[in-house]
């Protein structure tokens, strides 16, 4: 994929739903799933959730930004 003269293509880090479940310490056996939970039910803002056909990716910006705010949306 090439972009269009004069704009750098940047990767935006995108963590899984476990390394989100690690970063936030949520509890249970299957944490991933509160963190998948999380963004179908939008706790967490849409624009911090990426969905990759059946995946889903959260952008470590956007979460950042959600932390920085006190967990408000």
């Amino acid at each position: 994929m090439t972009a269009p003269a004069g704009s750098p293509i940047t990767a935006e880090k995108l963590l899984t739903a476990e390394e989100l479940a690690a970063r936030w310490q949520l509890p249970g056996k299957t944490p991933e799933k509160c963190a998948l939970r999380m963004a179908r039910e939008g706790v967490i803002p849409a624009g911090a959730v990426v969905k990759l056909g059946r995946y889903v990716r959260f952008k470590l910006d956007g979460i950042e930004d959600f932390e920085r705010g006190g967990g408000d949306g």
